[in-house]
């Protein structure tokens, strides 16, 4: 499946419209988060998962009734850039400073898009891919997101009960279009999804040469960003792992 074709169905997932007509469904919940009149599609991922080193797997998208993302009215085409090309520049999807830092846009009352102030979660993952890379890191080039649970939620609400089908639906055919080497998974329920779906060893927190998806890559454990833990890699994981992972990404 190509790249937009893979974004385009999870934008449209097929389990959502189960998930309408059952309530047991594992998807019920995630689904009926968001208010209808301001739907936000389902996120499949954001910056160039095709061509960053570095991926990370967070829990999943936050939801807000002003929250500048695609409806289901906007064009494919729109629809594919906003995820693929959300930190570039010339796409203007969000704003991206001379050394990276990203802000955003939300919508007003009257359905303008707006600039709002920096998105915090993106810092936190700029940092930890400075950490690996030795040097400034920028969204999209150095680093793309994805999430176990791509549905938006207000405060997670039904992930636990999503994460299991969501996980053993997406995860693999996205990480099959992501050149990443490197695949950062940032808290527990990430963690415990992709443990399951690649069998990882959950006491360990850097496996090397996991195959997954037609690729050897690295996996790492950190905490999610605003847990209130430590979430360095130099706190978190040995400083042999912490080299090796480094040497993965010395030629880029």
């Amino acid at each position: 499946m190509e790249l937009h074709e893979l974004l385009l169905q999870i934008t449209r997932c097929p389990e959502l419209i189960l998930a309408g007509m059952d309530g047991g469904h594992p998807c019920a919940k995630v689904a009926a988060a968001q208010p209808a009149h301001t739907y936000q599609v389902v996120e499949p991922w954001l910056g160039h998962i095709d061509k960053a080193p570095i991926l990370f797997i967070s829990r999943s998208p936050r939801v807000g009734e002003n929250s500048y993302s695609p409806r289901l009215d906007w064009s494919e085409h729109d629809t594919v850039s906003f995820f693929q090309r959300h930190f570039d520049k010339d796409a203007d999807w969000s704003r991206v400073s001379s050394n990276g830092v990203v802000k955003g846009y939300v919508f007003d009352n009257a359905g303008n898009k707006v600039p709002t102030g920096g998105v915090p979660f993106f810092g936190s993952l700029r940092q930890r891919a400075k950490e690996l890379l030795g040097r400034n890191a920028f969204a999209g080039r150095d680093f793309a997101l994805t999430c176990a649970v791509h549905c938006r939620t207000p405060k997670g609400e039904g992930v636990p009960e999503a994460l299991t089908k969501c996980a053993e639906t997406w995860m693999n055919l996205v990480l099959e279009h992501a050149a990443a080497s490197i695949v950062v998974l940032m808290g527990p329920e990430a963690q415990d999804a992709a443990t399951k779906l690649w069998k990882l060893d959950a006491s360990r927190k850097v496996q090397f040469d996991v195959p997954v998806s037609g690729r050897n890559r690295a996996i790492a454990r950190l905490p999610l960003p605003g847990a209130g833990v430590p979430g360095k890699f130099e706190n978190c994981v040995d400083p042999d792992d912490l080299r090796r992972l480094r040497a993965r990404l010395s030629a880029v």
